[in-house]
């Protein structure tokens, strides 16, 4: 049996409520994370992720937790040092990208970890961004399963996986329709 609870000696800042209006609302708490909230709190061992502004990472987060193989999740905050940054071509610059969130499986006899970052594909830096996970997975095959990016199609929520061969240079340089061209070729349902 693998750990999957770990004592932390830091704290992981975020919101377990939002302001919308004149009204405090809770932000929805998921099992699972690394990090939770402490005994004795509302909603305690649970960790909140605002998923308001995007019903595609909530789908793809109440997915992954239903998995059997699901040791545990990361959120992966969108800067600082618990952060995982990953470095991308923007133009002529050099940007950090945050994928939303690291979740760790059982495989076999190994725990394998699985990259998701589930948002809008049309956006222009979709494809470096996602054309750096690929290249950080190849570079971390040892410890990194896969990378999954997510779009909506016709109501069917699909997947691409961009560590598949040739992904990484394809999307290098790719348009929304050579995006759209993969998750057609390559993507799957999810």
């Amino acid at each position: 049996m693998h750990p999957t609870t770990v004592e932390a000696h830091d704290t992981y800042p975020t919101a377990t409520e939002k302001i919308i209006g004149d009204k405090t609302r809770p932000v929805p708490t998921y099992d699972k994370h690394l990090y939770v909230i402490p005994p004795g709190k509302q909603r305690a061992g649970r960790f909140p992720v605002d998923t308001s502004r995007s019903s595609l990472e909530t789908d793809v987060l109440e997915r992954k937790l239903s998995a059997t193989t699901l040791l545990g999740r990361y959120r992966n905050p969108g800067s600082g040092r618990h952060a995982l940054a990953v470095p991308y071509q923007g133009g002529d610059k050099t940007l950090l990208m945050h994928p939303d969130s690291l979740f760790s499986h059982e495989d076999g006899d190994d725990i394998v970890m699985d990259i998701i970052d589930p948002h809008r594909h049309d956006l222009a830096d979709a494809a470096p961004k996602w054309s750096a996970l690929a290249r950080y997975t190849q570079d971390h095959a040892d410890r990194v399963r896969r990378v999954l990016a997510f779009k909506i199609t016709d109501g069917e929520l699909r997947a691409l996986d961009l560590t598949a061969n040739g992904i990484a240079e394809k999307m290098q340089t790719a348009s929304k329709d050579l995006l759209e061209a993969l998750f057609a070729s390559g993507g799957f349902s999810y």
